[in-house]
């Protein structure tokens, strides 16, 4: 594919020329989504989609899927399904729960893609409906989004018609959006973490050059493993690049203070300022926006197609300055895309809250009110939010890679009810072709039976004038004849149709003011229920604190009493201790006069027993004399005794002669 100015096509037409054919007649599911372009065919059973006809147009702006495709239904139910009073779609939605095998490998889908199923969007490019805008999508998802962050609502496949000005965009298959979660499943979502993945989206998005202009919970879907995705890429605008008034968007409900408050006379001398800085830094760089790109919003393309920059961001050349510099630039910022941001959390805090206990939620609505502040100096930048001490226990890393637990836990639950919801609608929507091909065939049959009624009395009423005088000469000459009541019921139909066109043209103008009022009230009731969360909470904490001190002054007075009780309790330990140590002295008294006593009987006893020894001593002393004495009178005696026998022995010493 060739380009000019680094990544620029050479026109709009050229880049979607390039693009693979797919021939809708060998797909049936290509030529459903081209039947329904050309609004042949009503909306698949709850895809957006968008029809001319008021009824359609109105459920579409009301943000409801399901409204829309009933409403599409309808609309081509009644139209015969001829195409006759419903116009062509600029978009068209379909969803193909299970595809076949033979689609899969011609799209190349995965086993897991399949089995989850796709989405094909078809857009128009045709010049009613804005062909740079609808190529802008599909090149900006191309070339700009980061393909690798899990963040990001991918595309798989684009294509186009061979045959039909149809660009068709093969999409993954989502459960649902935000919106359509928290109405559906508000218990299980994670609001901090939900947040935490909004707001990293947002801030890659920025980081890659491009503003959302568009944030909102419809536009974030939920994939099937409960991961919220930023989608909805046609409103992208390059960031610090100058946006002409008539590329401004906005949605109801989710647009800036300033830029419901923008005014062109104040706007263009900074739009002159801003081209002709612009064209004094690029110099001849540019080289117009391309030679298939027509007017509005190929601003936007022709912005976008001029290079890419330094730090992983875009840089545009001076290209389209001089289309910027003839019209006042809207002042779109990423404090714009922050308020919006604040806006789609305050709906989500605001229905979430209701079925479930918010952790810190003051902290959050807090940040909210920081994020939808209408001074524009005040007013919190995405970094800032980021940083907030609502996210402190957030990792940022895990958050851009999508790890940890998903915040939309029942992501698969939610997209069965919603299949089955679809089926179900789709049996009504059957019914109601049915039903009504039956009073459009009875209401033609009444119709032919009318028409012949009618030319029956128009001939017997020529024939009768043709009896009487003529009344084609005086339709001749003077207009009064049988021509005249047409012409006069023509006139009359004309004007009929006139005043009908401007009773509607009424209408619509009341029907604008009315909205313009309603989205001012909406915001104003936003900020104001805001505000009450805040002045809730505000009273809450005060009481909390209320309470807070209470149990502080009991604690402190039960302190104080304890410490009376302390004191007396000290003081009568302390007399109990002095009563304690007058006893232990008494005590030590009677004891040392024990002592005494028993050392001075312990005395006596000594001395008694040594008196009592002494005497035994004597006594054993005497004894012992006295047995000495025994002894030495005993030997005396035996010595004498000795004596006493040795004598007659001499004498007797002769034998007796007989």
């Amino acid at each position: 594919m060739g380009f000019i100015d680094g990544d620029k096509p050479l026109s709009w037409s050229w880049f979607v020329w390039h693009l693979p054919k797919v021939d809708e007649r060998q797909w049936p599911e290509f030529q459903l989504v081209a039947d329904g372009l050309e609004g042949l065919t009503g909306g698949p059973p709850g895809s957006p989609v968008r029809l001319a006809a008021p009824a359609a147009a109105a459920a579409a702006a009301g943000g409801d899927p399901a409204a829309a495709g009933q409403a599409a239904a309808a609309a081509a139910a009644a139209a015969g399904g001829g195409g006759e009073g419903v116009s062509r779609r600029r978009t068209f939605v379909s969803i193909i729960e299970e595809p076949s095998e033979a689609l899969a490998s011609f799209l190349g889908l995965s086993e897991e893609t399949r089995k989850e199923g796709i989405v094909l969007k078809g857009r128009s490019f045709r010049e009613e409906f804005g062909q740079e805008q609808t190529a802008w999508e599909l090149y900006a998802m191309q070339r700009w989004l980061p393909r690798d962050s899990p963040l990001f609502f991918p595309l798989l496949k684009a294509f186009r018609s061979p045959y039909t000005r149809n660009i068709y965009l093969v999409l993954p298959r989502a459960c649902c959006d935000l919106s359509q979660y928290y109405r559906d499943a508000p218990k299980s979502l994670n609001v901090k973490a939900a947040a935490a993945q909004m707001a990293a989206a947002l801030q890659q998005l920025h980081a890659a050059g491009f503003l959302h202009r568009d944030i909102k919970p419809p536009n974030y879907f939920v994939s099937p493993k409960g991961i919220i995705q930023l989608a909805d890429f046609e409103m992208l605008w390059p960031l610090h690049q100058p946006c002409p008034q008539e590329e401004a968007t906005h949605t109801r409900g989710f647009t800036a203070p300033e830029l419901r408050s923008f005014t062109p006379s104040a706007a263009a001398a900074a739009a002159a300022a801003a081209a002709a800085a612009g064209a004094a830094g690029a110099g001849a760089a540019g080289a117009g926006a391309g030679a298939g790109s027509g007017s509005g919003s190929g601003a936007a393309a022709a912005a976008a197609a001029a290079g890419s920059g330094a730090g992983g961001g875009v840089s545009f050349s001076s290209s389209a300055v001089p289309f910027l510099s003839l019209s006042p630039s809207v002042p779109f910022s990423i404090k714009s895309d922050v308020y919006a941001l604040g806006m789609a959390w305050a709906r989500l805090l605001l229905r979430v809250r209701r079925y479930q206990q918010v952790p810190e939620e003051g902290l959050f609505v807090s940040l909210l009110l920081q994020m939808v502040e209408a001074d524009l100096e005040r007013r919190l930048s995405l970094s800032q939010v980021i940083q907030h001490p609502y996210f402190k226990n957030i990792n940022w890393a895990q958050i851009k890679k999508a790890e940890g637990a998903p915040p939309c836990p029942l992501a698969k639950q939610v997209m069965d009810r919603f299949a089955l919801a679809r089926k179900k609608l789709a049996d009504q929507q059957r019914q109601h072709q049915q039903q009504q091909l039956q009073q459009q065939t009875q209401q033609q049959q009444q119709q032919t039976q009318q028409q012949q009624q009618t030319q029956q009395q128009q001939l017997t009423q020529q024939q009768q004038q043709q009896k009487g005088n003529k009344p084609g000469k005086k339709d001749e000459d003077g207009g009064e004849g049988l021509g005249a009541p047409r012409r006069q019921r023509s006139r009359r139909d004309r004007s009929v149709r006139m005043l009908q066109q401007q009773q509607q043209q009424q209408q619509m103008h009341h029907l604008q003011h009315l909205q313009h009022k309603q989205q001012g009230f909406q915001e104003e009731e936003q900020v104001r229920l805001l505000q009450k969360l805040q002045q809730e909470q505000q009273r809450a904490q005060q009481q909390q604190q209320r309470q807070a001190k209470l149990q502080q002054e009991k604690r402190r007075t039960l302190q104080q009493q304890q410490d009376t009780q302390q004191q007396q309790q000290d003081t009568q330990q302390q007399q109990q201790d002095t009563q304690q140590q007058q006893q232990d002295t008494q005590q030590l008294q009677e004891e040392t006069k024990q002592q005494q006593q028993e050392e001075e009987t312990k005395l006596q006893q000594e001395e008694t027993q040594q008196h009592q020894e002494n005497q035994q001593q004597q006594q054993e002393q005497e004894q012992q004399q006295e047995q000495q004495q025994e002894q030495q009178q005993e030997q005396q005696q035996e010595q004498q005794q000795q004596e006493g026998a040795q004598e007659p022995k001499t004498e007797d010493e002769k034998p007796d002669q007989p």
